[in-house]
């Protein structure tokens, strides 16, 4: 099975970074910490990941979907904080 989408996200701030790396992560689109973008899975991007990625965090889409099934499955468990000021 080929994997089609990947999900990457910045995970290290740019600074001291070089000229090259940092239009590397402004080619995969990304512009802030913690932000995620969904690329294809090509050489291309897969070259990109490799000169940066040690600032990256990269995951597949099927990953991603289960991520946020799991974090949305964990939120629906906990129940509402209420605050009583009298």
């Amino acid at each position: 099975m080929m994997i089609e989408k990947l999900m990457i996200t910045l995970r290290r701030s740019l600074a001291g970074s070089s000229e090259r790396q940092r239009a590397t992560i402004a080619g995969l689109g990304l512009r802030r910490i913690d932000q995620t973008v969904e690329m294809p899975n090509n050489p291309n991007v897969r070259g990109m990941i490799a000169k940066v990625g040690h600032m990256l965090k990269v995951m597949t889409k099927e990953q991603w979907d289960e991520k946020a099934e799991k974090l949305e499955a964990d939120r629906a468990l906990r129940p509402p904080i209420v605050f009583k000021h009298e």
